[in-house]
Formats: structure tokens, sequence, C-alpha cells
């Protein structure tokens, strides 16, 4: 990864590949901005040679899990960014939770998919992240789930 800190990064962007990724990518710009970090469950995601890699992973098969968190820690304690966002799925909730560790700021985006309620990862993520929001008006519940507009 290429950026001013050598290592190190202001800001880590994590999203599993998809409709995750695109709505990252819309947040930020399709630019690559400096001191940022991305992390992608494909390789390149998109992001050349400021990406980094990890393992999709879901509740159901633990082995993916714990290499998707053991990628996620190394990679938090390499790049020490002060910011984890994240875009969500189950990879996106492991970085900010992990972020805690590193006393890293955290904000989960639920996707635009979940019109009706947060996602699953987004349910537990409104806990322990430092900001949780929702593209959705309906799903606020103006606590620990805020709507600031969507991302379309």
């Amino acid at each position: 990864m290429k950026n001013y800190l050598g290592d190190k990064c202001d800001i880590l962007a994590v999203a599993s590949f998809g409709g995750h990724n695109t709505q990252l990518k819309m947040i930020l710009g399709e630019n690559h901005i400096e001191r940022v970090g991305y992390v992608s469950t494909v390789a390149d995601g998109g992001y050349g040679e400021d990406g980094y890699t990890v393992r999709d992973c879901n509740m159901k098969t633990p082995v993916s899990f714990f290499l998707c968190a053991s990628k996620a820690f190394y990679l938090l304690l390499k790049l020490r960014p002060k910011v984890v966002v994240t875009t969500g799925a189950l990879p996106g909730l492991v970085f900010v939770i992990l972020s805690k560790f590193f006393f890293a700021k955290s904000i989960w985006i639920d996707s635009i998919a979940n019109v009706d309620k947060l996602s699953a990862s987004g349910k537990i993520a409104k806990y322990v992240a430092t900001l949780c929001l929702t593209q959705w008006e309906g799903v606020s519940d103006g606590k620990l789930v805020l709507y600031k507009g969507s991302v379309l």
C-alpha cells in the first residue's frame, strides 16, 4: 500500500465485494484518497496497490471466520488506523469490533439493501461501532442507529 505514512493510515475502509464495495466507493469517491487503506474480500477489490484482501466469512464456517479475524487483527496492528469505516457484512463487523482494541473509532454504514431493518451484522454493530448509520429513515431509532441520508 502506498501512502504518506508508510504502512500506517488514517482511515481504513472495509467492505465485502459486490454491493457493499460499490457503496463504499461511492462514499469515498472513485479517486484514491491519500492516507486511506482499503480492504475487500476479493483480490484487488478495485483498489490496486492501495488495497488489502481478507477472507470472506460467515458464522456457519468457523474456520473462515477465524482466518478473517486473524487477518483483520494483523492489518489493524500494521496500519493503526484512526478510523475504520465499513458498509458492512461480517468481515466489516470483525474490523469494527477489533478496532476497539486499537483505540480506533469506527463507522458502520448499513447497506442500502436493508430497507426494513438492520442487517444481522448491523444489529451487533450498533452496540460496538462509534457511529452506526442506516440509509433508510424508517430503520433509524434516533439513538444507536442514525439516518443521515443515503448513498444513492
